[in-house]
Order: structure tokens, then C-alpha cells, then sequence
């Protein structure tokens, strides 16, 4: 199955992402993959390696916006977590909010990475 990602919104991207996981469709890997494969051809100077980790971090920070079950999905799913959050799933609002001001201000520190198992 082939996927068309052009002039599509990232929205739209992992709106469809998302509904292929809630319904454990066999395409999600080939939607991924697919994903990857777009950002490699419109970032022709990325790795295959940046371009997993920026795509698992596209799909965890935009799902970050959503509650813990679809946060959990998408990890399960996409192996993608939230580039800050990581797998935690019990921050308060008062520690994300923290992360938020110390990126701002510059002394945020990055504690958890995705990696570019697929």
C-alpha cells in the first residue's frame, strides 16, 4: 500500500496514523515506513536514522496533545513517545509546565531520546 503525504497537513498525517493504530490495521508499519521515506525525500540530506527519530518525534510530541490512552497507543503502535515526556505518563501539569519555561530559558536539559528501532 502506498501513501501520499504531499500537501498533506502533519494533522492530517497523524489523524490517519492514528486511526490505522486504533484499529490495529497490518499497515501501520508501512504508513510509518511510507512517513519516513517522505521526510528522507523532502530532507535529502538526512540519515535514515534522523529521519526515524524526527518522524517517532513528530508522532509522540503530536500525540502529546491528546490523552494518556492515545499517547500509549501511539507508543505501542509507532514506538514513537513524546521527545520530552518520553514513556512517562505521570507527569503533573507543574512539571511539564517546567520543562516548557527551562526550554525557554535556556537551561532545559533533554533527558530522553527516541531511537531509530522501527
Amino acid at each position: 500500500m502506498k501513501y501520499n503525504f504531499e500537501n498533506k497537513s502533519f494533522e492530517n498525517i497523524f489523524e490517519y496514523g492514528l486511526k490505522l493504530a486504533q484499529e490495529k490495521s497490518k499497515y501501520c508499519k508501512t504508513f510509518f515506513k511510507s512517513y519516513i521515506e517522505y521526510i528522507i525525500q523532502k530532507n535529502p540530506n538526512l540519515s535514515k536514522e534522523d529521519a526515524i527519530i524526527r518522524a517517532k518525534d513528530n508522532f509522540g510530541y503530536y500525540a502529546g496533545y491528546y490523552s494518556i490512552e492515545t499517547r500509549k497507543l501511539i507508543a505501542d503502535t509507532y514506538k514513537a513517545f513524546h521527545p520530552d515526556f518520553g514513556d512517562r505518563y505521570d507527569l503533573s501539569s507543574h512539571e511539564v509546565f517546567m520543562m516548557g519555561y527551562n526550554k525557554a530559558n535556556g537551561t532545559y536539559v533533554k533527558t530522553f531520546y527516541n531511537n531509530t528501532e522501527l
